[in-house]
């Protein structure tokens, strides 16, 4: 990694985080779990919306699987947790503004 930038750094290890964490698809409800509408004015037109169940699951759900980064966090030290927490929060804080 030494001959990468800090962006392509994050990139990578962002990367191996998502795929490490990223949460299956339930039984109950996939991540592309929607209900198809025609327009009734005009039959080429589709929308595609969650269905009740999938904005529900939206709403309360984590991409994430919160348990196994739970316990990967529990590894790390307190004062590491506290850095990578303030350091996440500034860098979205940056992103954002």
């Amino acid at each position: 990694m030494a001959n990468q930038s800090q962006a392509e750094q994050f990139d990578q290890l962002y990367g191996r985080l998502w795929r490490v964490l990223l949460k299956a698809d339930t039984e109950d409800l996939s991540q592309h779990d929607r209900t198809r509408h025609r327009d009734p004015q005009d039959e080429r037109q589709l929308s595609i919306v969650l269905t009740d169940a999938g904005v529900a699951r939206v709403r309360q759900d984590s991409v994430l699987d919160l348990v196994r980064l739970a316990a990967a966090l529990k590894k790390v030290s307190a004062e590491d947790r506290r850095a990578l927490l303030t350091g996440l929060e500034r860098l979205a804080a940056a992103a954002d503004g």
